[in-house]
């Protein structure tokens, strides 16, 4: 071996070993870095220790901006919580924009919390701000004749809930049954989780989902895989710039699984509308890819976004009420729906914009007022609207049509998506994947990423 070689192995030996030590340290860090399991009962200034760790509510009451949390695998009872905007598990302080308080599960091991009977959230927060929960599990457990959900943010700005796996129930008796409800928050991130099985029949239990939005502004939900629930996400009231982008939705075997991908309630107090955008999303064996729901007189869903998704197989791909103003649906892929599109009539519909989308196959419809007008051909339907006028029915060729992922909804070289997109602050392509490789990944990211 030459002396080059035998000193960049000595380099490169010596740099593992430093890499190491950091590591090690990252996570013995006394002060910052704090261990918690099931059976733990130590102080919290003993917990600085893997091998003397405190219980979940010692973290809950002592966990201070910049620390680190790490719970090990085991279950956790959150305890008693029935108030339903009280978390069982939820912080006494407050983190800090450079510096928030992060609960995260311990490298290669998964904490388990479990749900509660009485209604009230496992973990959560409320009245902080810069918190994030990141690598929990856990499954919602039904409330008789009531609602539950199993995590909750309230009054909270800045949190951030990522690579967590919540499982739902199924539930046939009441309408607000929610994975992750968020009420008077903003700036809440939703990333990278699993979140599945909260279903029920939608005659019944119209309102269960996995996400649902209260009053909550400026989020971010990324990233998703959100599957067999009644309704994927549901922003229900006064929401203001809400960014749904790179989830994958979807239900198995009929309806029930997934009634309904997005859906957007028009229920607005403030003045500024919604101004809420849906971009890269595939969504598929729903009932309705988005389905913008009637309000009153007064509410308006204003400025909303729809572009570059792919909505397969169901019985409308977009659904928006005559109150919608100003949305724009653009650059999407309609594919094996019922009708592409179905919009209530209005007076405000002449302020809508829908325009570069692809439908398909020949036989796919259009409709108005709920079937007082249906139409057959996108040329009948674009001279009684005025939309869709660059619009095209074609085979889009997906990878594999029908496909369980959302990677067999990429295109296939030479696809007609890849072009006919309205450009300028828009892409220039149709459909949720970008010509070429590309860097867009839909979905949850497998294996999870560490996102801090």
């Amino acid at each position: 071996m030459s002396n080059d070689n035998k000193r960049t192995k000595s380099l490169l030996l010596s740099l593992f070993i430093v890499y190491n030590l950091i590591f090690i340290a990252s996570i013995s860090n006394a002060g910052n870095s704090y261990f918690v399991s099931s059976t733990g009962n130590a102080a919290w200034t003993a917990c600085t220790n893997a091998s003397t760790p405190c219980s979940a509510s010692t973290a809950m009451a002592n966990a201070q901006a910049g620390d680190l949390v790490y719970f090990r695998s085991g279950t956790y009872n959150p305890g008693p919580s029935c108030d339903r905007e009280t978390p069982a598990l939820s912080p006494s302080h407050s983190g800090t924009a450079g510096s928030p308080i992060t609960f995260k599960a311990y490298p290669g091991e998964i904490p388990v919390i479990q749900g509660i009977t009485c209604g009230g959230p496992s973990f959560g927060t409320k009245n902080v701000e810069w918190i994030v929960w990141d690598g929990f599990t856990g499954t919602i457990l039904d409330k008789t004749g009531g609602e539950n959900r199993f995590v909750m943010f309230v009054d909270s700005n800045h949190i951030t809930i990522r690579n967590c796996d919540l499982h739902g129930v199924v539930k046939t008796d009441y309408h607000n049954n929610a994975l992750i409800e968020s009420l008077r928050s903003s700036y809440v991130t939703i990333e990278n989780n699993i979140l599945h099985d909260n279903n029920g029949d939608p005659s019944v239990v119209a309102n269960t989902t996995a996400i649902l939005f209260w009053d909550t502004s400026y989020a971010i939900i990324k990233n998703n895989d959100i599957y067999n629930n009644t309704i994927g996400i549901y922003d229900k009231q006064d929401g203001i710039a809400n960014a749904y982008y790179n989830n994958h939705i979807w239900g198995g075997a009929g309806t029930q699984t997934c009634n309904i991908g997005f859906q957007i309630k028009n229920q607005m107090t403030t003045p500024t509308g919604h101004d809420d955008q849906f971009y890269f999303n595939v969504v598929r064996n729903c009932g309705m890819g988005v389905y913008n729901e009637e309000g009153t007189a007064s509410d308006l869903m204003k400025n909303v976004k729809i572009y570059n998704n792919v909505f397969y197989s169901g019985s409308a791909g977009i659904h928006l009420s005559g109150q919608a103003t100003n949305t724009e649906v653009f650059n999407n892929i309609i594919a094996n729906y019922q009708n592409a599109l179905r919009y209530t009539s209005g007076t405000s519909m002449s302020t809508n914009l829908s325009n570069y989308n692809i439908f398909y196959p020949s036989s796919i419809g259009w409709n108005l007022d709920w079937g007082a007008m249906t139409f057959s051909s996108l040329g009948a339907w674009t001279a009684t609207t005025t939309f869709d006028t660059n619009s095209s029915v074609m085979n889009p060729q997906f990878s594999n049509a029908g496909g369980v992922n959302p990677a067999d909804f990429k295109l296939k070289t030479g696809s007609p998506a890849y072009t006919g997109g309205r450009g300028g602050s828009y892409p220039s392509y149709r459909g949720a994947y970008s010509p070429g490789p590309g860097n867009q990944r839909i979905g949850r990211l497998n294996p999870p990423r560490d996102l801090r």
